[in-house]
């Protein structure tokens, strides 16, 4: 089954996953079940296992998990906890399945031959005289001989708009006082890297999070059409007086697309006869069975492209360089780190390599789940740092400090200096660059405590520690 990670922001709930479409009304929620469930004859499991000195019979009766009346109230009362909304006024649906249905016999390891099945020809599969065994054994309780499995995509329909409306007068100013009026390519990466740094403030409206790739489409498209507002009044201009003052511009671009997770329900038919006497449900045939037909040579794998992004910005942790490689094929993400293609006929994980400026290198992988990749910090051997100090607000005027990071292995010394409230808030986080699948290291540092009215400063030490979250009190 997928990971949840890698489905619509939601939550598992009784073998059902529960999401809200924001296309949808209101309170409406869409649930989609997760798992596969055996239908019953007489109190007894619907399958069987027909034996043949050649082939066998494998036959079952099995469906989606059908969420019914009081399964649905459930659902809706766990809603209306999790997110304070009467039950009376929520409404649900599942999604629309169209799903696939294969059946999975093991070869080695962890390695199965897929077996689609036509559904319209019933619940049924034949298998040859090298499957009968493993099928044999799965009956017995044998687990990972055989497995059922039901594939099927939730499917939302995602958006993204970029909108900016405002005086891009100093902005031109800049790019001409910068030199990057030279070129439209100058103008337009001025303004990309203005946008990416947060000098330039746009809007973003999203819908059910849309891909990375959409993501990346929009925003390279509405760059294109700022940049062409831009470069129209900075081209040949020398003297930033000759601008427009002020110079109000709208600049608005969206674009939308169909987002699919994929859902994968499997169930081994070991765990099926748990409680029951296996050889009630094997039968021979004094018939031999025919040997079905498997192709010999399998259709060769179909390329597949898929694009990789990076979520943070590499240059503030001096990444130097990072390097994807997947199956057989290897690249090098540019040196601003845009968007990278990779084609391969593979459907393995993507392998990372991360190069650092000051020697460090980091390697992790993601797997593979048909969807353009992201990677995000930890990915990189980069660790999340978060410092709550709330406990101490009632009391406190101010709380000043500094804690640092001492890495075990080839992580990356640093020190955060901070003051409470920063911006009214009393909570921090930072990266340290362990270059670990986790901190890799020690903190420690001190800190002062400024109390309200009357009272001295008092100072306290945070010894020694490998946890991620501190928490000041």
């Amino acid at each position: 089954m997928n990971l949840i990670t890698l489905l619509p922001p939601g939550f598992s709930f009784k073998q059902l996953y529960c999401f809200y479409d924001e296309t949808k009304l209101k309170n409406h929620y869409s649930y989609a079940p997760l798992a596969i469930v055996l239908n019953d004859i007489d109190q007894q499991p619907d399958t069987s296992l027909t034996l043949s000195d050649e082939g066998a019979i494998f036959r079952w009766g099995a469906d989606l998990l059908k969420a019914d009346t009081s399964l649905l109230q459930q659902l809706k009362n766990e809603i209306a906890n999790r997110y304070d909304i009467s039950p009376g006024e929520i409404t649900l649906s599942e999604v629309d399945l169209s799903a696939k249905v294969a059946l999975l016999v093991s070869k080695a390891g962890d390695k199965f031959e897929h077996l689609p099945i036509e559904l319209a020809k019933g619940e049924t599969e034949t298998l040859t005289s090298t499957e009968k065994p493993n099928a044999l054994a799965a009956v017995n309780g044998s687990k990972n001989y055989l497995l059922l499995e039901y594939s099927y995509d939730l499917t939302l329909q995602t958006s993204l708009q970029n909108y900016y409306s405002d005086d891009i007068n100093e902005l031109l100013r800049q790019i001409i006082l910068t030199g990057n009026n030279g070129s439209k390519a100058y103008c337009a990466a001025y303004i990309k890297k203005s946008i990416d740094d947060g000098n330039v403030q746009i809007t973003q409206t999203t819908i059910n999070e849309p891909s990375p790739e959409l993501c990346n489409q929009v925003n390279s498209k509405f760059c294109e059409l700022f940049s062409d507002i831009a470069f129209k009044y900075v081209n040949g201009v020398n003297n930033i007086y000759d601008l427009p003052n002020p110079c109000n511009q709208t600049i608005d671009y969206s674009n939308g697309a169909p987002r699919q997770y994929p859902l994968l329900c499997s169930s081994d038919v070991a765990t099926w006869l748990e409680g029951f006497n296996p050889k009630d449900f094997v039968h021979y045939s004094n018939t031999p069975i025919p040997n079905p037909h498997r192709p010999v040579n399998p259709d060769k794998p179909v390329n597949k492209t898929l694009s990789v992004s990076v979520s943070f910005k590499p240059s503030d942790f001096q990444i130097s360089q990072i390097t994807l490689i997947w199956g057989k094929s290897t690249e090098t993400m540019p040196w601003d780190f845009d968007p990278t293609d990779l084609t391969s006929d593979t459907r393995g994980s993507l392998q990372i390599e991360v190069s650092y400026f000051f020697g460090g290198s980091y390697k992790s992988e993601l797997a593979y789940t048909s969807e353009d990749w992201v990677i995000q910090p930890a990915d990189a051997g980069l660790c999340l740092i978060e410092l709550d100090a709330t406990a101490l607000e009632q009391h406190n005027k101010k709380v000043a400090g500094s804690i640092m990071y001492h890495p075990d292995g080839q992580g990356r010394r640093h020190t955060e200096n901070f003051t409470f409230p920063d911006n009214g808030k009393w909570k921090i986080n930072w990266y340290v660059t362990s270059l670990s699948n986790d901190l890799g290291g020690k903190l420690n540092g001190d800190y002062t405590l400024t109390p309200k009215g009357w009272g001295k400063p008092k100072q306290y030490t945070l010894d020694n520690t490998s946890e991620t979250s501190i928490i000041l009190q």
